[in-house]
């Protein structure tokens, strides 16, 4: 039995198992961040059943009464629980989700015991993830991902996972999905040590199983320009058409309506082409309005984006302005007009003010032009009227001289 042990411990060896895109090992800075989460709870399993049949835990179990360790989860931004109960980490543009686990136990001395250590595993495998028999050493550690298509990525197996204690590796959970996660360990009891050997040792196999979902926490669609790739932002044209593009956020809720306009009885009338769902990658070319509306069902959060297909100056009005198709006619007939960038141009305030002020300079011109008109007649009387006095005074003292001279 020593010289198994001396053995394992010079060729003890790390191993992975699989190979996936979702997860890659790196150091775990044991400061704390500040928002941790924990989960995991541990259950006896049968030993030997390929850690897939739990028993009761008596109080005569050697585990009975206090625990290894637990999971940790860092660098999410905020958790929440979906309708199940399952932990949910909400994950924003930058964050990087780590797991750990969180070692409380001296694994050659536990609960203070040195006759209750991890034993190496060596014929270990577990039913549940299909992991066939290999050493499993010193507690194996095991993370399954589950994608939006629900497809199952092979297990990624960590063995000899608890071997280095003051520095356990930590998982980064880099895509979107479901996550399951197991550690597998058997405790080898020493019970009976007689010489500094140990006769008949007594081993238990035990798990620590976790659940957890990671999500974006985001509740955003980019729809582009179909010739262009460029963004479209909300009330854009897209005389080309568009396609959507979730950003790989696999788990949005996102729907698209059509709206079209037709005359019917001499009047405008809305018409809705489909309400449906879409997803990522979509392309929408023909003419219509379209309103996509998008909810993120793990925050609440709903967003709600509206853009026009085609050249109708009317249909871009209305997509960009948000007023009815009558509404719009009325303000054309009022001698408004739509820009290129779907907008209504006003009334020009400035312009009609330069009209009254000319019509009032006009009125005003005329005015005094009319007033000149009568002064001048008024002058006029009077000059002549006193023309007509000056001359018969002047006639009437001739005569007089006349009479006086005869």
């Amino acid at each position: 039995m020593i010289m198994k042990k001396i053995l394992s411990t010079l060729t003890a060896v790390f191993m992975v198992f699989g190979v996936s895109g979702n997860l890659s090992l790196t150091a775990f800075a044991q400061e704390d961040s500040g928002n941790r989460f924990y989960l995991g709870e541990m259950e006896k399993v049968k030993k030997d059943s390929g850690f897939a049949e739990a028993e009761e835990l008596s109080p005569e179990d050697p585990h009975y009464g206090w625990n290894l360790g637990r999971f940790v989860l860092e660098g999410q931004t905020q958790m929440q629980s979906d309708k199940d109960g399952m932990p949910v980490a909400l994950k924003n543009a930058g964050d990087t989700v780590q797991l750990k686990f969180e070692l409380l136990q001296d694994i050659d001395a536990l609960n203070g015991n040195k006759d209750l250590v991890i034993s190496e595993d060596e014929n270990g495998y577990d039913k549940n993830y299909g992991v066939k028999k290999t050493n499993f050493g010193r507690g194996t550690l095991i993370v399954q991902h589950v994608d939006y298509q629900n497809k199952k990525s092979d297990p990624i197996i960590y063995v000899d996972y608890l071997k280095t204690p003051d520095h356990l590796e930590a998982i980064e959970l880099n895509e979107e999905g479901k996550y399951s996660i197991t550690l597998d360990y058997e405790l080898e009891n020493n019970k009976h040590v007689y010489f500094g050997q140990s006769i008949l040792p007594g081993y238990t196999n035990y798990r620590i199983s976790a659940d957890l979902f990671v999500t974006n926490g985001n509740c955003m669609v980019f729809p582009k320009d179909a010739k262009t790739d460029s963004e479209l932002s909300n009330e854009s044209v897209a005389e080309n058409g568009f396609y959507l593009d979730l950003a790989r956020s696999r788990n949005l809720k996102i729907y698209m309506k059509k709206e079209v306009y037709s005359k019917k009885d001499d009047r405008v009338v809305e018409d809705v082409r489909f309400n449906k769902p879409v997803r990522d990658g979509d392309v929408f070319t023909d003419e219509g309005i379209y309103t996509i509306s998008v909810s993120n069902p793990y925050t609440g959060q709903e967003t709600e984006k509206v853009i026009y297909v085609g050249t109708d100056s009317v249909l871009k009005a209305s997509a960009v302005t948000g007023k009815p198709i009558a509404e719009i006619r009325e303000l054309l007939a009022e001698g408004k007009t739509i820009l290129d960038d779907g907008t209504i141009s006003e009334a020009d305030s400035t312009l009609t003010s330069n009209k009254a002020e000319t019509a009032n300079v006009e009125a005003e011109d005329s005015q005094a032009q009319n007033a000149g008109f009568v002064t001048v007649g008024i002058v006029g009387i009077i000059l002549a009227a006193g023309a007509l006095i000056w001359k018969k005074k002047n006639h009437g003292m001739k005569h007089g001289n006349g009479e006086a001279a005869e």
